[in-house]
């Protein structure tokens, strides 16, 4: 039978590092990315240092109720490569995608489809898949994208074989920062770091006590800070007086 390799992607770790990575921020939104340089880029990558045919790039994904994307159907049109989707829960979390991952390599390794795998991949609950598919005899090298200030994280420390780092994934020409973000009118909680302001905080004056500083409770305190500094006053003034001396 003839050698070949594979590709296993976690799509939502891929994304979210090269968006830390370009906009230092992980929400995918904020990145706008080209599936296609970008997997052209995964799959030459993968057969100059394997120097074996790629038989498929496999995705995987989540998408909410099974139902693909737009850019997850391009994505599943493009040649050799192929979606699996998972789930989306309801805390926003994807599920079930490092459990195809996990299946995916056992079985390929059991069936000899392929000689080489390389995992793209971030979770460390694929450490057994990893191990059963190095015990069928199977050479497994995971890659992961390096941080700015960082070596390539993941879960290349379990792989027996010299992990490999993805430098090629965030080239500017497939993922750079969206023009799009944030979207104009919307407050956002984690918003990437160049984009926001810069924190200004008020002076604090010299010899002045926190509680010195907290609003008054006629204008809107939350009741428990007005029980709590009504206790502060409460044993401040029972501090400063002083037990009557008994009369003989």
């Amino acid at each position: 039978m003839r050698s070949r390799s594979a590709l296993y992607v976690d799509a939502g770790y891929l994304i979210a590092a090269a968006a830390t990575r370009v906009t230092g921020s992980s929400i995918r939104r904020g990145i706008s990315v080209d599936y296609t340089v970008l997997l052209a880029d995964l799959i030459a990558l993968v057969e100059q240092r394997s120097g074996l045919p790629l038989l498929r790039v496999y995705w995987y994904d989540a998408a909410r109720d099974g139902k693909a994307t737009s850019a997850q159907e391009e994505i599943s049109l493009l040649p050799r490569v192929k979606l699996r989707l998972g789930r989306i829960g309801v805390d926003g979390e994807q599920k079930g995608v490092d459990l195809r991952i996990g299946l995916d390599m056992v079985g390929h390794s059991r069936t000899g489809a392929v000689d080489t795998m390389y995992l793209l991949s971030g979770d460390d609950d694929l450490t057994e898949a990893v191990d059963e598919a190095q015990a069928q005899g199977v050479q497994v090298i995971v890659l992961a994208v390096p941080s700015r200030t960082r070596p390539a994280h993941g879960v290349s420390v379990i792989s027996r074989s010299p992990p490999t780092v993805l430098r090629s994934s965030t080239r500017s020409s497939s993922i750079r920062p969206s023009a799009r973000w944030p979207p104009p009118g919307s407050r956002l909680r984690c918003r990437p770091r160049h984009l926001r302001p810069p924190l200004r905080r008020p002076p604090i004056s010299r010899g002045l006590r926190p509680q010195h500083r907290l609003r008054d409770p006629s204008r809107g305190r939350p009741r428990a800070m007005q029980r709590w500094s009504t206790h502060r006053r409460t044993l401040d003034l029972q501090s400063r007086v002083r037990p009557r001396p008994q009369r003989r």
